[in-house]
């Protein structure tokens, strides 16, 4: 009998490449895989005013009582009630829950079911919004104390990044160091291009949200060499976002090197970066999120044949460094890219280019997806061995 496996995320499960390629992998090697999330079996909605005041009340006490109210907080959500049921219903062998929003359902199911349990955190839990300010008031003790209380009933975890697995481990006191298993693309081939002297394009892919440094990214542009070109492909995440980026291209008056893009299907995704010359993941700051996060578009960057320039983040250096396929920049401010790029010739980008694509041979699924059996090789071991 095919051994049963529940993916649980509170993403859109069909928009999330990370929870889709597990899902994939696991069913061509046998095991019998049910989704359950936003889209399967929940309905994702955008929040109120009143609905964001009702969490805030509900959550705040956690700073005070952190123990006694994250617990209770959590379970007055019906989102998570219903996450729970959906998961008992499939009655799974192994349950594998993405990030912490779901780690109390997918702990507390299997405990009732004799289910093992992986945690998948795909980022630093407690600073994953620091950016926000109802992030800030309402969160981090919440969250805190969920993953204290959860994590070490799991049977492993899995992060995207060293800086991360090594803040995991002493944070939560963890015996094992988290398992890296890092978000990179399934392999597609991309031809050599070389970057055009008189146009070279800079390429940004995923949600325009607060916090990737969009603002900055765009106010840097009038400074750039005029054969340099700016696209950013996504959306806004409020959808606000978006609007406010173009209207503040059109106060810069650089619409004429400055576009947007429609977001694309992900398996046209990295043909559609191989457009551009340049891939940018231009965050700055010192939160720990930002400074170990490992994101998928840098993987996809490499795997387009685009030289990489980054913000200040110890894991995007540590990338670059190792393949040296791009640079990596002190900050994130406007004059710091701009400096960077009027020092860049067309060689330069393409010699990067040639690089990049050598990496994103090396970084790609096919070989990655070899850790992420073993741990489920080990966890079924383990569960029939019980």
């Amino acid at each position: 009998m095919a051994v049963r496996v529940c993916q649980v995320s509170l993403s859109t499960i069909d928009n999330d490449p990370r929870v889709l390629r597990a899902i994939s992998t696991l069913e061509v090697n046998g095991y019998e895989v049910a989704p359950v999330g936003y889209g399967y079996g929940l309905s994702a909605q955008s929040m109120t005013l009143t609905q964001k005041i009702a969490i805030a009340l509900r959550k705040l006490p956690s700073n005070i009582f952190p123990a006694y109210w994250s617990e209770i907080a959590y379970w007055m959500k019906l989102e998570n009630r219903k996450l729970y049921e959906l998961i008992l219903k499939h009655k799974p062998d192994i349950i594998h829950a993405h990030d912490w929003n779901t780690l109390p359902a997918a702990a507390s199911a299997a405990r009732k079911l004799g289910a093992k349990l992986i945690y998948d955190s795909h980022e630093y839990a407690v600073g994953q919004r620091q950016h926000r300010f109802f992030w800030r008031l309402v969160y981090p003790s919440y969250v805190r104390d969920l993953e204290e209380q959860y994590i070490r009933s799991t049977n492993h975890v899995i992060t995207v990044s060293n800086g991360l697995a090594e803040l995991l481990q002493k944070n939560f006191d963890l015996d094992k160091r988290p398992t890296v298993l890092r978000s990179v693309p399934t392999y597609t081939a991309v031809p050599f291009r070389k970057a055009n002297p008189e146009q070279i394009l800079i390429h940004y892919h995923g949600i325009f949200s607060q916090g990737r440094g969009l603002g900055n990214l765009i106010r840097s542009a009038p400074l750039w060499p005029e054969h340099f070109f700016l696209r950013l492909t996504g959306w806004g995440q409020p959808p606000r976002i978006e609007a406010e980026l173009k209207r503040l291209v059109e106060q810069l008056k650089i619409g004429h090197r400055v576009t947007f893009a429609k977001p694309v299907p992900h398996e046209q995704l990295i043909s559609h970066a191989s457009e551009a010359d340049i891939g940018i993941c231009f965050w700055g700051g010192d939160t720990l999120q930002l400074k170990y996060a490992l994101p998928n578009k840098l993987f996809e960057y490499s795997m387009a044949g685009l030289m990489s320039i980054n913000g200040p983040s110890v894991e995007l250096k540590s990338f670059v460094d190792q393949y040296k396929h791009g640079i990596s920049l002190l900050d994130n401010q406007p004059e710091t890219l701009a400096q960077a790029l009027k020092t860049l010739t067309s060689d330069q980008v393409s010699a990067y280019k040639r690089r990049a694509l050598k990496a994103g041979a090396a970084l790609c699924w096919e070989r990655e997806q070899d850790i992420l059996l073993s741990i489920y090789e080990e966890v079924n071991v383990s569960r029939t061995q019980r």
